[in-house]
């Protein structure tokens, strides 16, 4: 019989742990192909500006200029490997359809370039409209050590937000940019 009770909890608590995996999102302190993944900074001051320079996924260059048009930009920092990231995707790419048109951009980063391939065909799975970029040291100061991390800034590359951890529903994104569009 104590075997039986010793079971039935050694897999409550791996239950409880696979569900903290997918409320929190995917933890980012691994070693993966790209080597050791930057330790979490600081969060940066309301008065930070946003601003960087890199690539596409496609390989084309790009800063933070190219997108200041936008009125208020969600940059969500993902990675193929990470469930929580992947699954909201979709949700993210409805947001960004249905808010473009009021000054809304959506700015998908990520730094497992050795993945580009599974990026893509992620991408195409979940009809990803908005920019997606490759994450540089740039991104440092906004890396929490989870993906998916978020926030807000907006076109002059003012931080609007701090960093929003775990991914979320489509109502919960609504709920998250309404007051600054």
């Amino acid at each position: 019989m104590r075997t039986k009770t010793r079971t039935t909890a050694v897999t409550a608590v791996i239950a409880a742990l696979i569900c903290m995996t997918c409320i929190v999102g995917c933890g980012n302190g691994h070693k993966g192909e790209d080597g050791p993944d930057p330790a979490p900074a600081p969060t940066p001051s309301a008065s930070a500006r946003f601003d960087f320079q890199t690539t596409t996924i496609d390989g084309q260059k790009v800063s933070f200029a190219d997108y200041s048009d936008a009125n208020v930009i969600l940059v969500n920092l993902w990675e193929p490997w990470c469930g929580p990231c992947v699954g909201e995707m979709p949700d993210l790419e409805r947001l960004y359809e249905a808010h473009k048109d009021q000054g809304f951009l959506i700015i998908g980063a990520y730094s497992t370039v050795k993945q580009k391939d599974d990026a893509l065909a992620i991408m195409a799975q979940c009809g990803t409209t908005y920019p997606v970029i490759v994450v540089t040291s740039d991104f440092d100061a906004y890396q929490t050590g989870y993906v998916p991390t978020s926030f807000l800034v907006d076109g002059d590359g003012n931080v609007l937000s701090e960093p929003i951890v775990g991914s979320h529903s489509y109502k919960e994104w609504e709920s998250i940019i309404e007051p600054y569009l």
